[in-house]
């Protein structure tokens, strides 16, 4: 999936936001885009969390190794 760029996006006088991709026109309301940036944001988060998760387990190893 392709990120959005809402600065990038056109807005129309009836709130609504144009995202033009090759060919196809993508019209986004509001609500659509608040939601697509919140799953954004939720598949950071997670993507954070399972880094961090593996960065701590290999300097446990590492040190559990040199005891």
């Amino acid at each position: 999936m392709r990120a959005l760029n809402i600065n990038k996006m056109k807005k129309t006088k009836t709130g609504l936001h144009i995202d033009v991709k090759g060919k196809r026109i993508e019209v986004y309301t509001k609500k659509e885009l608040e939601k697509l940036e919140q799953e954004a944001q939720t598949k950071l988060d997670l993507l954070i969390v399972f880094s961090l998760s593996i960065l701590l387990l290999s300097i446990g190893v590492v040190i559990g190794m040199s005891i």
